[in-house]
């Protein structure tokens, strides 16, 4: 391989193990802060569940926008509770939704996450279980 290439190719491999390791931090703090808010919010409304709780968790997480978050939990649904089979919605859905969302507006190229959060999301919500 001549010399141009080869460090052509090693400054990608590095610019993409960068935005990985930048979409997993991302990740991570967005999921830290949902938690704060999911316990902030099951602690004062115990009466919320399910879909509602994660409704009310989005909002604030979203800045109190109740049209945004109820945006973001469809596409959650549409994206991870159908398939490969129909499920309810879980708040790990809406976590993940979320941080996909915070890590694509934080890197270069909005339509397209460098790495698979999934790991990092669950990891980071190990404490709602």
């Amino acid at each position: 391989m001549p010399l141009l290439a080869a460090q052509t190719l090693a400054r990608f491999k590095s610019i993409a193990s960068f935005s990985a390791w930048r979409e997993r931090r991302v990740a991570t703090a967005c999921c830290e802060r949902l938690l704060e808010i999911h316990f902030r919010v099951a602690a004062a409304r115990p009466w919320l569940t399910g879909r509602a709780l994660y409704l009310h968790v989005a909002a604030e997480y979203l800045d109190g926008d109740f049209e945004q978050a109820e945006q973001a939990l469809c596409a959650a649904e549409s994206s991870y509770a159908i398939w490969p089979t129909e499920r309810a919605l879980t708040f790990s859905d809406v976590a993940h939704y979320l941080a996909a969302l915070r890590c694509m507006q934080a890197g270069r190229d909005p339509a397209s996450l460098a790495s698979d959060i999934r790991p990092t999301v669950q990891a980071a919500l190990g404490r709602l279980r």
